[in-house]
């Protein structure tokens, strides 16, 4: 009687440690998945320099690709209101985690800066690429 509770506590034991390893390797690897560089995620080039300044002063997110990465639509001032007036845009931040319909403002000092392009195919099967920004 005495064995057969003690191989009870036993498999329970066994059943624990077994559930609690499987839910760290799960956390571990979803958690590398999230922490990708960016440079590595497909259809991403990434240049050796910045090119050019875009003159926007808000960009408003649409689509997030993932936490750090998101389109958006660029915004300019236009007398006194204001309006869409450029390209979509990916921005990437790897301390920014992005959110649907996000206003993000160019700060006083800095600029929207082409540092890349990012290729991607629409729901409708139409094949884009638009300039990756980064706020610098």
């Amino acid at each position: 009687m005495k064995k057969n509770i003690l191989l009870y506590f036993a498999g329970v034991l066994t059943g624990i440690v077994l559930t609690l390893l499987t839910a760290i390797l799960f956390a571990k690897s979803n958690l590398q998945n999230n922490n990708t560089p960016i440079e590595t995620y497909p259809g991403i080039t990434i240049f050796d320099q910045p090119t050019d300044t875009l003159e926007f002063s808000q960009f408003r997110v649409f689509q997030v690709i993932k936490d750090n990465m998101a389109l958006a639509d660029c915004y300019g001032d236009c007398v006194g209101a204001t309006v869409l007036t450029g390209p979509t845009v990916l921005l990437i931040d790897e301390d920014k985690y992005y959110y649907d319909d996000e206003i993000i403002d160019v700060p006083q000092g800095m600029r929207a800066m082409h540092v890349g392009v990012f290729q991607y195919q629409t729901n409708q099967g139409t094949d884009k690429t638009v300039p990756v920004i980064k706020i610098m």
